[in-house]
């Protein structure tokens, strides 16, 4: 019994069909590595800084909310940072040991405040991916104690991972003692679209973000990937065979 066209090309469609799915799992397959990192000096090397004392020079002064400034990425496409904390009410522009109530960064250190509770934390929105975000956090409230999180996302808003959450720290703006909190994220693809940070009380102080990318970002598939990809290969192939064989038969006849 001969094949017909009409079954062939049904059988060429069906692996055609299966060769795609199997790229389409390789793309979704390619899975990010992000990682937490809890200590300004394991994070980095860093390619770009949104410094609040470039962009933001008066002090103190207000900064809307919703705010966006480009960010130059050494080596890599600049960045456009948006920056947005819950309702209308603006950040606060500040320097430490300037108009501070003697917080716990280094004196100069250029920083931008919540200017009051914002629940959901502050939202950093990028232009194109990044591959790492490090930021240092301080509660408002002398003596707090608090946990500070940090959370990736993905283009579509795709969380890349569970929230990370530093240890509880004593966070104190009073100058008196404590330590302030550094959140650091990392991921080896680049896909970094979003940041979320925040805080027990999502009343903070944070000092200039600094921005990380992987020069070597590529995906791995899964071993379920490498298998539809080969056995989409394999169909196409022994469709092809049996074509060519159907053909020989014909001319034979």
């Amino acid at each position: 019994m001969r094949n017909g066209p009409q079954s062939i090309s049904m059988f060429r469609l069906s692996s055609i069909a299966l060769g795609f799915l199997a790229v389409t799992a390789f793309t979704q397959n390619a899975q990010a590595s992000v990682i937490f990192v809890g200590t300004e000096g394991s994070f980095g090397p860093t390619v770009g800084t949104l410094d609040w004392g470039v962009h933001y020079p008066t002090v103190p002064s207000s900064v809307p909310n919703g705010s966006t400034r480009t960010v130059p990425l050494t080596g890599f496409s600049d960045t456009d940072v948006t920056f947005t904390r819950s309702g209308t009410i603006p950040f606060l522009r500040l320097t430490e040991g300037v108009n501070t109530a003697a917080g716990i960064f280094t004196n100069g250190t250029e920083l931008l405040a919540t200017n009051s509770a914002s629940p959901g934390g502050v939202v950093f929105d990028f232009s194109n991916p990044i591959g790492g975000f490090g930021i240092t956090l301080q509660e408002v409230t002398p003596g707090a104690t608090s946990t500070t999180t940090i959370q990736a996302f993905g283009l579509g808003g795709t969380a890349l991972d569970l929230a990370f959450a530093g240890s509880d720290v004593m966070l104190n703006g009073s100058g008196t003692g404590g330590t302030n909190a550094f959140l650091g994220i990392e991921s080896s693809l680049n896909d970094i679209y979003s940041i979320v940070v925040a805080t027990s009380s999502n009343n903070f102080i944070m000092n200039s973000p600094t921005f990380q990318m992987n020069s070597t970002a590529t995906g791995v598939p899964e071993p379920g990937t490498w298998l539809m990809m080969g056995l989409g290969s394999l169909l196409y192939g022994v469709g092809k065979r049996r074509k060519k064989k159907n053909i020989i038969v014909e001319e034979a006849v």
